[in-house]
Parts: structure tokens; C-alpha cells; sequence
């Protein structure tokens, strides 16, 4: 634990002091990733939620998401049956 006798007193202080509220923050997040899953979350939360992941993460509104498409062995790996089809229907 050298880390604890070489940081600035004032500094471990400091940090002790942040962990009630960096607790109740991370127990609001899980609430909240509980309701959202959950269906319970209103809309208009649901929507503000989406809508701040999304420029956390980067990702503007209306942006198209990155898809990773899986190569057919990748599929079949997982259990997963599926057969190819030379016609494209829509």
C-alpha cells in the first residue's frame, strides 16, 4: 500500500469524502438499468436515458449503429442454424 503513504493526505481526504455520493450515483444507474429492463421505466425517461447514452457514448441521434456482421462460422459456433438463400426477398 505504498500508493496510500505516498498520495497528499488532503487528497485520500478528499476522496473518502466523494464515496457516499459516488455510491448512491452508481445504486441510481442499477435502478435505473433495472427499470429500464424491466419495462417500468416511463417514456419520457426512457427517452432521455436513450438519448444521453447515445451522446455519452458518441453516437448522435439518428446516427446509424455500427453492426458487426458474424461470418457463418462464427454462427454455427454458437448453435445457431441458418441456411443461405441465393433470393432476396423484401
Amino acid at each position: 500500500m505504498t500508493w496510500l503513504t505516498e498520495t497528499p493526505l488532503v487528497l485520500v481526504r478528499a476522496l473518502a469524502a466523494k464515496i457516499p455520493a459516488l455510491e448512491a450515483a452508481q445504486i441510481r444507474r442499477l435502478a435505473t438499468a433495472v427499470s429500464l429492463g424491466s419495462g417500468t421505466l416511463r417514456d419520457e425517461d426512457r427517452r432521455a436515458l436513450v438519448r444521453a447514452l447515445d451522446e455519452q457514448g458518441g453516437r448522435r441521434q439518428g446516427s446509424p449503429r455500427r453492426v458487426h456482421e458474424a461470418p457463418p462460422g462464427e454462427i454455427a459456433a454458437l448453435g445457431i442454424a441458418f441456411s443461405r438463400s441465393s433470393e432476396v426477398t423484401g
